[in-house]
């Protein structure tokens, strides 16, 4: 159970917030705006979507390249590893619509406030632990995964385009990912897409080409091949399966 002292949000400009700590649980997610935290002799670049747990005891400090928005939650956890952690909220902002959930409901004092936010902290711990976990570049690896998985659907993704929007070279990353995953990051979402549309077939709810459209293939007969190829059996078989 956590015990909460504040959430609030806060809107700065060009800001220096020296060093400081607290005895108690501090995180703060950004909202807008760019800059450095440091803390336990790590500087942690921070920008939108940048969640940061600053256990208690740890001494802190933050300065920001100009205006800057970000929530800042101060909290109890005893059952929690005092350690440092952060991670970069994914393409979908999961993170970002949790922690404006958790002002919300801390605020209002709903009689099942204190659940709901217990429930989010838990999540953002949770979100935080899994990423403190990956290896170096791994974070580039899983925006890449959400940035994927949030174009299953969409015909016309493009992968050029979409790895301009990341800080590193399109090479670097090309490379980083396939050393991760053991797959380029198209292979990665047809596979991902395949998978859909078995899932899709298996319930009976749409036909080849239905599913075809869905999944972003825009011809039903190149789809029908490479379901083949992928799943060793064609698209009509799965259904005929699901019929029996």
């Amino acid at each position: 159970m956590n015990l909460f002292y504040y959430i609030g949000k806060s809107s700065f400009e060009r800001r220096v917030n020296p060093p400081h700590s607290h005895d108690y649980w501090e995180l703060v997610y950004y909202f807008k705006g760019r800059g450095t935290s440091t803390a336990g002799g790590t500087a942690i670049p921070f920008s939108r979507g940048v969640l940061i747990a600053y256990p208690p005891g740890m001494e802190h400090e933050e300065e920001s390249d100009g205006v800057y928005e970000s929530a800042w939650i101060s909290l109890r956890r005893d059952s929690r590893p005092k350690v440092l952690s952060f991670c970069r909220d994914e393409v979908h902002r999961p993170i970002e619509r949790l922690v404006g959930v958790l002002h919300k409901e801390f605020h209002l004092k709903r009689p099942s406030w204190s659940m709901l936010c217990n429930g989010i902290i838990d999540l953002l711990f949770l979100y935080l632990s899994e990423t403190r976990a990956a290896p170096d570049g791994g974070n580039y690896v899983e925006r890449m995964k959400d940035m994927l998985i949030e174009n299953i659907h969409e015909p016309s993704f493009t992968l050029k385009s979409a790895l301009r929007t990341f800080d590193r070279s399109p090479r670097y990353l090309l490379k980083l990912f396939k050393e991760a995953a053991g797959v380029s990051p198209m292979q990665y979402l047809i596979d991902l897409r395949v998978k859909a549309a078995e899932n899709l077939l298996a319930t009976g709810m749409m036909s080849v080409r239905e599913a075809a459209h869905e999944l972003g293939f825009r011809d039903p007969y190149y789809f029908s091949r490479l379901f083949a190829k992928k799943t060793g059996v064609p698209p009509s078989r799965v259904q005929a399966l699901r019929k029996r």
